[in-house]
């Protein structure tokens, strides 16, 4: 559903969510996997999609 409704066609659906767990001030720490190359980009990407335009956005 939110890969359907929310993930923008170009984002990969880990960044999106690592995008949110950077952006919640209730989550102290992320831990990503990072088995190639291409996933350390991906997760390194995330801090792109972390705004308050977020859908998931936490709202205090």
């Amino acid at each position: 559903e939110i890969r359907k409704n929310e993930v923008p066609a170009h984002v990969n659906m880990a960044s999106w969510a690592l995008a949110w767990c950077l952006e919640n001030p209730a989550v102290t720490t992320v831990i990503p996997g990072c088995k190639d190359a291409d996933q350390v980009i991906a997760n390194a990407a995330a801090v792109d999609y972390v705004s308050d335009d977020h859908p998931q956005a936490w709202k205090a």
